[in-house]
């Protein structure tokens, strides 16, 4: 668990509050948004090449996948896709204290 404590000098701590939780919000909308748009660019990848993008990665580490322009993006598109859904579970489990 990491604890951060923040300290506003407005002495408003309802606003302080908000701005804060606000913001956080708008982080999660920010990280769903790229999720839902790689998310896309994977599954047309994967009804491209009829292959799951778990076989594909198996299959690309392998070296039984020749790297072009589409292997590359899938798989940078895969790369993305776990940050994403990191930064998500992250965002996801800020809890804010008084």
């Amino acid at each position: 668990m990491l604890e951060l404590n923040l300290r506003t000098t407005s002495g408003d701590i309802s606003s302080f509050k908000k701005i804060v939780s606000d913001g956080i919000i708008e982080e999660k909308k920010k990280i769903d948004y790229a999720l839902e748009k790689t998310n896309r660019i994977i599954k047309g990848y994967e009804e491209e090449y009829k292959m799951s993008s778990e076989d594909f990665l198996k299959r690309f580490k392998k070296g039984e996948i020749e790297e072009d322009n589409d292997t590359f993006t899938w798989w940078a598109e895969l790369k993305v896709s776990k940050e994403l859904e990191e930064k998500l579970l992250m965002v996801d489990t800020i809890e804010i204290c008084q």
